[in-house]
């Protein structure tokens, strides 16, 4: 299998699940989960880091490279995660954070006690530039009593390497051989366009003098030894590079198979579209247009030049996806949503269970009748463009007499937090976030609890909090003369907290997640957004398995071009995949109305790949004839095994036809 049908898994180790008590997770949580992991058909766990460490960055400072924390387990129980993991046909990747390491580091600690050899395994200067540390204050500090300063573009306890002496390139091949050893099959590089500092350094006060070390040509010479010295050598190891700030044409040239560096690169462009004028600590709603354009740019650039993207919403370092870009308060009419329905079998489009609901029979009577409308909402119904709003049929017919021109407006009465989400809203806005990204062009990763859509956890107090970003962004925006209430507002809303809370397994206490008192406080949520609930009742965990099921099944989505349609619609991020003779429109809907868009004669009548408003009849379809863990080489030349495989319903077909699209519905439609 190529990295390209794969999807992976970010499990955040201290979060995932707590065995032992002591509140933080550990390695023998993640081996009891494997199951869980195994039955959502996912292909590799990226792990972040394990490793030995002060814990002042969460892990990402680290103190030993080859060695395990031992609040997560041992080497020994690491080895067994391991291969447990591969009984379940599920392999590890590693953080490998090789830019900087802690300055409790051994070879920092030589460093400073005069070692000249270790000295130049660090960037140190008599005099600091005018760059500006990722976490704040100047990149620059005191090396010891010395009167020279060494580079720490994040905290102060982090001490950026210095790749330009062979010795340190030396030492970090002999770390990824390690673990190599162990059974390891993808490595995750930590910030790794950041490695290629000049010589000389100077002032830049543009952009906080990122251009002065970010994506510098020396990084793809120092990408392309590691990759012949280490996981070059086994056609199987999957890479992939976090890229700050980066560029299109850089990560065609990281990622373009050719050239020997990764696998495929991350770039945060897209979750940089709530910020204000560039600024993350700051409040604003996101701007579709630009989240769109920036898809579509990649997308293209990616695709042409023969570089691949790792595809995500959420990981370690951002709130949760469905807070960001999903109105969770908007007030939808009762006929297409209902009204906060948090556990209802209806909100959640769960009538497939109906007959073997626990309910009684006079639930069961009204959840069936309700069903019924709810399959003809979900009707999918193209119309001439000619003809006026008055012609759509079925379901949009009774959409348009029961919400005709519904605004869907935040509720003032009620606050932001976790009492006020739409329920409906919430599902369909997780299905829809998810279609998006893992039909496309792209190895989609999903981040824990993404499956069930977790939210932000929605914390009281900056006493809740312990990302030390978090707490000198705090410090920084009241400096900046922001009232307390106005600073908090913006942590909560920004902080990396927000991704790293616990798990939520079940309702019980601390969410399931530990028996003792949790690093973390979890989310606010936990009581009705949690795993078991979510496979008793749910739909968001089926969408995804179904989602998984088709990336390894049609070589369309796997292995597909890239090319933007729609370009311009406001409310539609939309695009087509084409391989061999095989074409795939995808329409996302990004908001909590209805929209329409035009769709080209070749698509009326083609085949719905999957439909978000189908919620889990869609997912139980599949599983009936898509194994979730198969690997289905469907010819894209051919379609004989793809529609042996593919269950669906044909769109109507009107000539020259318009689509209605639900709030936050997405649609894809293969021929």
């Amino acid at each position: 299998m190529s990295f390209k049908d794969k999807v992976i898994y970010q499990i955040y180790p201290k979060s995932f699940l707590d065995t032992n008590g002591d509140g933080v997770g550990d390695f023998e949580g993640i081996i009891r989960k494997l199951p869980y992991l195994r039955e959502l058909g996912i292909n590799m766990i990226w792990l972040n880091p394990f490793y030995p460490s002060p814990q002042n960055d969460n892990g990402y400072d680290i103190k030993d490279y080859c060695a395990i924390d031992k609040t997560f387990g041992t080497m020994a129980d690491f080895e067994r995660l391991v291969e447990t993991a591969k009984e379940h046909e599920i392999e590890l990747m590693l953080d490998m954070v090789l830019n900087h390491v802690s300055t409790e580091h051994i070879w920092f600690q030589k460093a400073l006690a005069g070692d000249k050899k270790y000295e130049d395994y660090f960037i140190l200067r008599d005099t600091p530039t005018d760059w500006v540390s990722k976490f704040g204050g100047n990149a620059w500090a005191p090396f010891g009593n010395t009167g020279r300063y060494y580079l720490r573009l994040f905290d102060v306890t982090q001490a950026d390497l210095n790749w330009r002496n062979p010795d340190v390139r030396a030492e970090l091949e002999d770390v990824l051989l390690f673990w190599m050893g162990k059974g390891v099959k993808g490595f995750r590089f930590d910030v790794i366009n950041l490695i290629g500092k000049d010589e000389v350094l100077h002032d830049n006060p543009v952009n906080d003098g990122k251009p002065e070390y970010t994506d510098k040509p020396i990084t793809h010479e120092y990408l392309r030894n590691l990759n012949h010295a280490t996981f070059g050598q086994d056609s199987e190891i999957v890479t992939v590079g976090e890229m700050s700030s980066t560029t299109i044409e850089n990560c065609v040239l990281y990622t373009e198979p050719s050239r020997d560096e990764l696998s495929m690169t991350f770039n945060f462009h897209h979750l940089k579209v709530d910020y204000l004028d560039g600024q993350k600590w700051s409040l604003v709603d996101f701007d579709f247009e630009k989240l769109r354009d920036l898809f579509h740019t990649w997308g293209t650039g990616m695709s042409e030049g023969g570089g691949w993207n790792a595809l995500f919403w959420n990981n370690h370092d951002q709130p949760r996806a469905l807070n960001r870009f999903i109105d969770l308060q908007a007030g939808a009419c009762a006929d297409d949503f209902g009204s906060n329905l948090k556990s209802s079998k209806l909100v959640d489009n769960h009538a497939i269970d109906l007959e073997n609901s626990n309910s009684n029979n006079n639930n069961n009577d009204h959840l069936k009748n309700a069903a019924k409308i709810n399959r003809q909402h979900r009707d999918v119904t193209i119309v001439d463009n000619h003809n006026n709003r008055d012609s759509i049929t079925n379901g949009a017919e009774l959409n348009k007499n029961n919400c005709d021109n519904a605004s869907y407006k935040v509720d003032t009465n009620t606050t932001a937090n976790h009492n006020s989400y739409n329920e409906k809203l919430r599902i369909a806005g997780a299905k829809m976030l998810a279609t998006a990204i893992h039909l496309s062009r792209g190895t989609p990763y999903i981040y824990m609890g993404e499956e069930i859509g977790m939210l932000d956890p929605d914390y009281e107090s900056m006493g809740d909090y312990v990302d030390v970003e978090s707490v000198n962004a705090y410090d920084m925006l009241l400096k900046s003369g922001l009232s307390e209430a106005e600073a908090f507002t913006i942590i909560r809303a920004k902080s990396r907290d927000n991704a790293r809370i616990p798990m939520q397994w079940d309702d019980s206490v601390n969410a399931g997640f530990t028996t003792g008192t949790p690093w973390l406080h979890a989310g606010a949520s936990y009581q009705e957004i949690n795993v078991k609930n979510e496979l008793a009742n749910g739909s968001i965990f089926k969408y995804y398995q179904r989602l998984i099921a088709l990336r390894k099944t049609f070589s369309i989505i796997s292995e597909g071009d890239y090319e933007p349609y729609a370009a311009n619609h406001k409310q539609v991020y939309a695009y087509i995949r084409k391989f061999g003779i095989r074409e795939l429109l995808v329409l996302n809907n990004f908001f909590a109305q209805e929209t329409q868009i035009d769709i080209p004669d070749r698509f009326q009548g083609g085949e719905i790949l999957i439909d978000n408003y189908w919620g889990a009849n869609v997912g139980r379809t599949a599983t009936a004839n898509i194994d979730a863990n198969a690997n289905v080489n469907a010819d894209a030349n051919t379609n004989t095994d793809e529609e042996a495989a593919l269950t669906t319903v044909q769109a109507k077909k009107h000539g020259n036809g318009m689509l209605y699209l639900q709030p936050y519905q997405s649609l894809a439609i293969l021929i």
